[in-house]
């Protein structure tokens, strides 16, 4: 797999582990959200729906306004969830074995399919395309529209 690929594709899986991660601190109460950000965050992702493309560029720029709407306390819950999710998929690939017939394995790629909604499929979808994984059906369109719904509340 050609690294440039993978460096490419890498905003838009991180787009992806945000709102993931998002909807789970929303709906679980490790974050509260004042009105002000909460329709910030709306307006933000709620182009996600319907965009046919999401560039690395213009993901990039998403992650960072959705991180900059967030004050620094649910910034703070967001990056510590983000870790223990790495830490999880880390202590996964030191147990696995795996096995690649084509060649050297990914690891990067391999830890984002732990990470993301749809896994290791959804990566490879993504690999060489400026795909919106938010458009197709499935775990991430579904996670959007339970994190704006849990926004819009």
């Amino acid at each position: 797999m050609n690294a440039r690929v993978v460096q490419d594709v890498r905003p838009t899986l991180d787009v992806m582990i945000t709102v993931r991660l998002l909807a789970e601190l929303l709906d679980r109460h490790q974050i509260v959200l004042d009105a002000t950000a909460s329709r910030e965050l709306s307006d933000l992702l709620r182009p996600l729906i319907t965009a046919k493309a999401l560039r690395p560029t213009e993901a990039a720029a998403l992650d960072s306004a959705v991180r900059l709407a967030l004050a620094p306390s649910q910034l703070l819950a967001l990056t510590q969830a983000r870790a223990a999710l790495e830490a999880r998929a880390q202590a996964f690939m030191a147990r696995a074995r795996f096995a690649a017939p084509d060649g050297p394995l990914n690891r990067t790629l391999i830890r984002y399919g732990l990470m993301v909604p749809g896994g290791q499929a959804t990566v490879n979808l993504l690999l060489g395309t400026q795909l919106n994984p938010f458009t197709q059906a499935g775990g991430n369109a579904d996670l959007l529209v339970q994190l704006l719904s849990l926004l819009d509340t």
